[in-house]
């Protein structure tokens, strides 16, 4: 995904340089989903870990 003027702006990248999109969706114990989200980040200032928790 290309970086917007905005998103351009408010993560000190130029416009139309990649980010790192990421959606996800959270869920309670019982399986029903309660949150979903999408964030974008610039690849260079990004650590993805994956957690799981049983």
């Amino acid at each position: 995904m290309a970086a917007t003027e905005q998103e351009a702006e408010r993560l000190d990248v130029a416009p139309g340089d990649p980010l790192l999109e990421l959606a996800q969706v959270g869920f309670f114990d019982d399986g029903a989903p309660f949150e979903y989200s999408v964030s974008r980040n610039v690849g260079t200032r990004y650590e993805l870990k994956d957690v799981n928790v049983l």
